[in-house]
């Protein structure tokens, strides 16, 4: 049984760890490829590591 719990927290914590490390992927490639578009790379890297973290999410959750 705490296994099963174990892996409910981790999965509930997957959206928001996905949201902040593709805010950091985001802030990087927005420094090394242009920093005038740096707040349009956080918003994609934010968007991404949400979409990441929702499939993650689906699929550690057993459905």
């Amino acid at each position: 049984m705490k296994k099963s719990q174990d892996s409910k927290g981790l999965s509930s914590t997957a959206i928001p760890l996905a949201m902040i490390f593709g805010t950091l992927i985001g802030l990087i490639a927005g420094m090394i490829i242009n920093p005038d578009i740096i707040m349009y790379t956080l918003v994609a890297g934010s968007a991404i590591g949400l979409l990441a973290g929702t499939v993650t999410y689906a699929l550690w959750s057993g459905r």
